[in-house]
């Protein structure tokens, strides 16, 4: 195979690497002679040698050439630049001048959604095979229980975007975890208004709280100010009633306002002053589905497989690690609940 010069024939090589999805490198690059082999694997038999067909003439000519590669697929190509894209969508530009950027983004995102099914498959056919996937589980972990649940079409699951309420959640919840005594439960959200109404329907007892960030979040929209924040957050570590109640007081005098829209929200939601008392509880926040979130962020937006695959590999190394790092308990609490106990023998001894 012959190439008019050194730069068609690099750029050959670039299509192709790009192409198959592998990184490409020049291992030999001057004006007679080119060598590329594969960069994934050391050993990989993948390699190009090209050189001049003659002392005189720019055309070059492939002389050894073997196609065949060990590894794998590469995540990230270095050939697909900012320069390859120009040069991709040059023509498309050119007849039509007012292609603007959200018509390039969305060009763009098909390809990338294309490029996800032929990598990782169909989510339709992902969501077929969640069966198989829950009894490799079930084979690789002795004793664990697998539970999938999907909407069914006569005797064939119909695989669709749902779109829930948060009493149907509620039921399946309350039906799994087999809660028979509400009095028992504490549950916290964020911004889900929606799930007042169904807690209150079927767990009347109960104790339903708001995450305190997100309250906040929504109150400086309208009201900001350091002053206004230090108070709410005072309001909402209050263990008394009158201490609340102080603090609204402050509020009030601060901004009117802004004590009218947070007046809004039951204090028993938000403020330790009106938690339950039986629910040894004092939680404000929801770090901890925060925490967990932030964690698989990558996964989130994977096809069904891809994602829980991601989820249980994290959880198994963080497990594995933390046995490794052998972190024991001094005590029958955590450490933080032992610093929160001595700062109040503290208080509590002046």
């Amino acid at each position: 195979m012959q190439f008019a010069n050194k730069d068609e024939l690099k750029e050959a090589i670039k299509e192709y690497a790009i192409v198959q999805g592998m990184n490409i490198k020049l291992v030999k690059n001057d004006n007679k002679r080119i060598q590329a082999k594969c960069a994934g694997h050391s050993k990989c038999p993948f390699i190009l040698w090209a050189s001049k067909i003659d002392r005189d003439e720019q055309t070059f000519a492939i002389k050894t050439l073997s196609l065949e590669h060990e590894c794998t697929r590469a995540d990230k190509l270095k050939y697909t630049n900012s320069r390859w894209l120009s040069k991709r969508f040059a023509d498309k530009m050119r007849k039509n001048p007012d292609w603007d950027v959200g018509a390039f983004k969305a060009e763009i995102y098909r390809a990338k959604n294309l490029s996800k099914v032929i990598i990782e498959g169909s989510y339709v056919k992902q969501y077929a095979r969640l069966w198989d996937y829950a009894e490799e589980l079930k084979k690789a972990n002795k004793g664990s229980t697998v539970i999938l649940k999907n909407k069914m079409k006569g005797n064939k699951p119909v695989f669709e975007r749902i779109y829930v309420s948060w009493i149907w959640f509620l039921q399946l919840l309350i039906e799994d975890l087999q809660i028979e005594n509400g009095k028992a439960w504490v549950f916290m959200s964020d911004k889900q208004k929606g799930l007042i109404p169904a807690i209150e329907t079927l767990l009347p007892t109960a104790e339903h709280r708001m995450c305190v960030r997100h309250l906040y979040s929504n109150f400086r929209t309208e009201h900001g100010g350091l002053a206004l924040k230090n108070i709410l957050w005072a309001a909402a570590r209050a263990t008394t009633i009158p201490w609340y109640e102080a603090e609204m007081d402050k509020m009030k005098e601060q901004d009117e306002e802004a004590w009218k829209l947070l007046k809004k929200r039951p204090a028993k939601n938000w403020s330790r002053s009106h938690f339950e008392s039986h629910s040894k509880c004092d939680l404000l926040l929801n770090n901890l589905c925060e925490s967990f979130n932030s964690c698989i962020l990558d996964s989130r937006d994977k096809s069904i497989l891809t994602c829980l695959e991601r989820i249980r590999v994290y959880i198994m190394l963080r497990m594995a690690n933390r046995r490794i790092a052998g972190t024991v308990w001094r005590h029958p609490v955590g450490p933080r609940i032992v610093k929160i106990i001595e700062k109040n023998k503290l208080g509590a001894s002046q």
